[in-house]
């Protein structure tokens, strides 16, 4: 195997472990508040939490479709986490930097490297 072919592999394993990692934070984060805030058998959303769910949704999405197509799911993940960055600060109260950091940031990354790796692998062929 010649070094691009094992720098595309590398960049690759590093983002669906990256992707899968900050999706099952992201689902479990998420579920954990809506039981949390659920009120006996009723669930009440907030306009607030259903964007946060969309756009951690699209997030994800763009995860899972960069397993097969790193291209076209790598750049639906940067564009959904930025949209979640841009969420983020706003929504956040005092330490928007930091809110904007462990929200959007890790999908932000992890899109970058699919599609990295996704034209790592091209320069191969």
């Amino acid at each position: 195997m010649d070094e691009k072919n094992k720098q595309s592999t590398t960049l690759m394993w590093s983002a669906r472990i990256g992707g899968a990692t900050v999706s099952i934070f992201w689902i479990i984060s998420l579920f954990s508040s809506a039981i949390g805030k659920s009120v006996g058998s009723q669930l009440s959303l907030t306009l607030e939490g259903i964007l946060l769910i969309v756009l951690v949704a699209a997030s994800t999405i763009g995860v899972g479709i960069a397993w097969k197509n790193p291209l076209t799911g790598g750049k639906i993940t940067v564009v959904s986490s930025l949209f979640l960055c841009i969420f983020a600060y706003f929504s956040a109260g005092d330490n928007r930097m930091f809110a904007v950091a462990v929200s959007g940031l890790p999908y932000f990354l992890v899109g970058v490297l699919f599609v990295q790796s996704h034209l790592a692998k091209e320069e191969t062929l």
